[in-house]
C-alpha cells in the first residue's frame, strides 16, 4: 500500500476527520447542522486492498465507513476512498464500494427493509502526480450498452488535491489543513511553521493531534542534514516520528524552519554581496566601453568639424566664417561635409550652411543679396 494511502487511512480512523467531512458534506448537500453525537463508525464491506490477488499478511488498514445524522436527513452514510493512481474504470470501483457497503450494512442489520437505504456519500481524495478529472462512468459503455445501462447516481465529494485551485479546497478547517499539508509538505521548509499555526488554531483537541501526527509523517522523509557555508553539513535534530501532539509538532516545525531560514538568509546575503560586486564590475566594464565608444564618436565628430572649418577658411571671408562658427556653437549644429564641398565648388551659397529657422539666416541672406 502506498505510504500516502496508509497516512490517509490512519487519519480517518479518528472520529475528528470524518466529522469534518460530515460537516463539509452537509454544507455541500444542504443538509443542515450535523449532530456530532450521531457520528458512528460502521463495519466495512469485503473489499480488500489489492483485490482478490492480495498477498497474505500484507498490511491492511480498512476503508473508513461512518454514519451521521443531520437536520434534514435522519441518516447519512459516508464512505472514503484514497487514490494515488488514475484508473479508467474507477467509476465502476466506486459503484462496487457503494453496493458492497450497502449489502454489508444489510447483512449486519444496520440497515433494514423498514428503515430503507439511506443517503450514501462517497469521499474521494486523489493525490497522484498527474491531473485527473473524475468522470461519472457512463462514458465507459458501448453505444449499444448505453441504451439500456447507466451508472448509479450518488453524491461524490472529489478532490484532485495537488492540482485543484486553492480556492476549491474544502471550507472546513481540518480538511483544508490536511490537503494543504499534502500540497506543501512534499516540498517543505518555509511552509511547515505556517501549517503548525493553523493546526494549533483548531478548537477540537483530537483534530489538532491527529493532524499533527499526519503532517509529521511527511517530515520523516525530509533530509536531516542541510548544507551550510562552505559545504558544511548542519544536523537538524527533529524526531518527527515521536510527534504525538499539536504542541510537539509546533516545536518540531519551528526548529526545522529556523535552521532552514537561517541557512537560506545567509545564502541570500552572500548572494546579494556577490551580486553587488558583480554589478560593480560589470558597471565599470560597461562604463569603460561606453566611454571608449563615446570618445571615438566625439573624436570623429571633432575631426569632421575641423575639416569643415579648414575648407571654408579657403573660400569665405573671415567675418562670414566667424558668423557661421557663432551660430553653430549656439545651436550645437554643424553642416554635412557634402554641403560644405558644394559651397566650395560654387554650387550652393554660403548662407545655406546656417541652421534652418534661425534669425541669423535671414540676416545673412540679406548680406548675400
Amino acid at each position: 500500500m502506498p505510504v500516502s494511502d496508509r497516512q490517509y487511512r490512519r487519519l480517518h480512523q479518528s472520529s475528528a476527520i470524518p466529522y469534518a467531512w460530515a460537516r463539509e458534506a452537509a454544507r455541500r448537500l444542504d443538509l443542515g447542522r450535523v449532530d456530532h453525537d450521531s457520528m458512528t463508525r460502521l463495519p466495512v464491506g469485503l473489499i480488500k486492498d489489492g483485490g482478490p490477488g492480495k498477498v497474505r499478511d500484507q498490511e491492511h488498514i480498512p476503508d473508513a465507513l461512518w454514519s451521521f445524522s443531520a437536520e434534514k436527513s435522519d441518516l447519512v452514510m459516508l464512505a472514503f476512498e484514497f487514490q494515488r493512481q488514475r484508473q479508467w474504470y474507477f467509476a465502476l470501483r466506486l459503484a462496487l464500494y457503494l453496493f458492497v457497503h450497502i449489502v454489508s450494512l444489510c447483512e449486519s442489520r444496520e440497515v433494514t427493509r423498514k428503515s430503507g437505504i439511506p443517503l450514501f456519500v462517497m469521499v474521494v481524495t486523489y493525490t497522484g502526480a498527474r491531473p485527473w478529472v473524475l468522470a461519472d462512468g457512463n462514458e465507459l459503455w458501448t453505444d449499444a450498452a448505453r441504451r439500456y445501462m447507466a451508472m448509479p447516481v450518488f453524491p461524490i465529494l472529489y478532490y484532485d488535491v495537488h492540482h485543484c485551485d486553492s480556492q476549491d479546497l474544502p471550507d472546513t478547517a481540518e480538511l483544508r489543513i490536511m490537503m494543504e499539508g499534502e500540497r506543501r509538505m512534499r516540498e517543505p521548509y518555509e511552509h511547515v511553521d505556517e501549517l503548525a499555526r493553523a493546526v494549533l488554531a483548531l478548537k477540537n483537541p483530537e483534530s489538532r493531534d491527529v493532524l499533527a501526527r499526519f503532517l509529521s509523517e511527511f517530515g520523516e522523509h525530509w533530509p536531516r542534514y542541510m548544507t551550510g557555508e562552505g559545504g558544511r553539513r548542519v544536523l537538524v535534530d527533529v524526531k518527527w516520528d515521536q510527534v504525538q501532539t499539536a504542541e510537539e509538532f509546533d516545536m518540531a516545525a519551528n526548529l526545522y524552519s529556523e535552521v532552514y531560514t537561517g541557512l537560506r538568509d545567509k545564502a541570500l546575503a552572500e548572494g546579494f554581496q556577490q551580486g553587488v560586486q558583480q554589478g560593480i564590475q560589470q558597471g565599470v566594464q560597461q562604463g569603460v566601453q561606453q566611454g571608449i565608444q563615446q570618445g571615438v564618436q566625439q573624436g570623429v565628430q571633432q575631426g569632421i568639424q575641423q575639416v569643415i572649418l579648414k575648407i571654408l577658411g579657403t573660400v569665405l571671408e573671415q567675418g562670414q566664417l566667424a558668423d557661421l562658427e557663432t551660430v553653430w556653437q549656439q545651436s550645437d549644429w554643424y553642416p554635412d561635409l557634402d554641403d560644405v564641398l558644394a559651397v566650395r565648388d560654387g554650387v550652393r551659397t554660403w548662407t545655406s550652411l546656417f541652421p534652418p529657422e534661425t534669425p541669423s539666416q535671414a540676416r545673412d541672406n540679406h548680406h548675400d543679396g
